[in-house]
């Protein structure tokens, strides 16, 4: 018997996490946590690279990653089971690393010798990977422009192992990468057009409004905001206005508390360029999450009640929503985004 439960449990579902020195959380202290993030979680089964068996979800002794945040936030929920398989490798990339390197091929041997454990006597569904990388890919151009297919066959794989219901939710890379990355833009909107075209299999997270250290990672504070949010940042609650046509939407704003303030410039990282992700709010609920696009340009809210004219980096899946939806501007943690699933 595994140490979280009966075999009467309800189903698990099981996420993943992969990628690079983020999905490591180089830059997350385990010492900045404090308690419950501090401390063993044993309802939350977690097991990564190197372990024989599942452990309680935990922090590391040195570095602690996206999995402590969002297990305790969803554990605290108390809508589900959750567990979370965990591989991450610094200085690694997409392209060359984890498909053609053959990380991606342990991974999923990482996985199933883990999942073995559960038949008989646990019901589980591979739910979600989370795939924190991709900055990297855009440090040369080659990879970059390879990216949109990469994230293809990375999924591929993954539902090929796993099934057909399982749902990439890649991480969206932050602008104040391209000081380290030169082709990040690309990856960003590779990234986006990758949504478009599964748009039932993927959702997305980011942390457009943290900073970083070093031009490249995240530290304690936003690995945990990354996690559990809850969302901030961008211009707030809108509603859908109107499709204009193939890059451009209108949005109301709501005037929600919280809400970027009228007049102000709406745009983030500061300078240029600017870009923030938009989402659908589903189920009219901020907890869950469905990046839909991103802006392309800063604009200026407009006051509560008056609409303002967006540009965009694809605006086609907002027309699969009705007018008057409800539209979120701004970061989406990775625990809004497993929501929206």
């Amino acid at each position: 018997m595994l140490p979280w439960g009966s075999s009467t449990e309800p189903t698990f579902a099981i996420d993943g996490l992969i990628g690079a020195s983020n999905a490591t959380g180089t830059h997350a202290d385990t010492s900045y946590l404090t308690p419950p993030l501090s401390q063993p979680l044993p309802s939350v089964p977690f097991t990564e690279a190197g372990d024989s068996a599942w452990k309680a979800l935990q922090p590391g002794a040195v570095n602690f990653g996206l999995e402590v945040p969002v297990g305790n936030a969803y554990n605290a929920l108390n809508v589900g089971r959750m567990g979370v398989i965990k591989k991450a490798s610094p200085a690694t990339n997409l392209a060359d690393s984890w498909l053609a390197g053959g990380l991606l091929t342990d991974y999923v041997n990482q996985c199933n010798a883990r999942l073995n454990q559960f038949d008989n006597t646990y019901a589980y569904t591979f739910r979600s990977v989370w795939w924190f990388g991709g900055g990297s890919d855009g440090a040369n151009l080659p990879d970059a422009n390879a990216y949109l297919a990469n994230l293809g066959t990375m999924h591929d794989q993954l539902i090929a192992a796993f099934g057909a219901q399982l749902v990439l939710i890649p991480y969206l890379p932050n602008l104040l990468l391209v000081g380290a990355f030169p082709f990040v833009q690309i990856v960003r909107d590779a990234t986006l057009a990758y949504k478009v075209s599964r748009p039932t299999t993927v959702r997305i997270f980011n942390l457009d409004s943290q900073a970083l250290e070093d031009d490249r990672h995240y530290p304690s504070s936003a690995m945990i905001y990354g996690g559990e949010g809850p969302p901030t940042g961008g211009g707030g609650v809108y509603t859908l206005a109107a499709v204009d046509d193939g890059t451009h939407i209108t949005l109301t704003n709501t005037g929600a508390a919280g809400n970027a303030a009228p007049g102000s410039t709406v745009g983030f990282p500061t300078g240029t360029p600017t870009s923030i992700a938009l989402s659908h709010m589903v189920g009219g609920a901020l907890g869950a999450l469905n990046t839909f696009s991103a802006t392309t340009a800063s604009y200026v809210q407009p006051a509560a009640s008056a609409n303002v004219t967006v540009a965009v980096a694809d605006s086609s899946l907002f027309s699969s929503i009705a007018l008057g939806s409800s539209i979120y501007a701004g970061d989406v943690p990775v625990l809004n985004a497993i929501r929206s699933i």
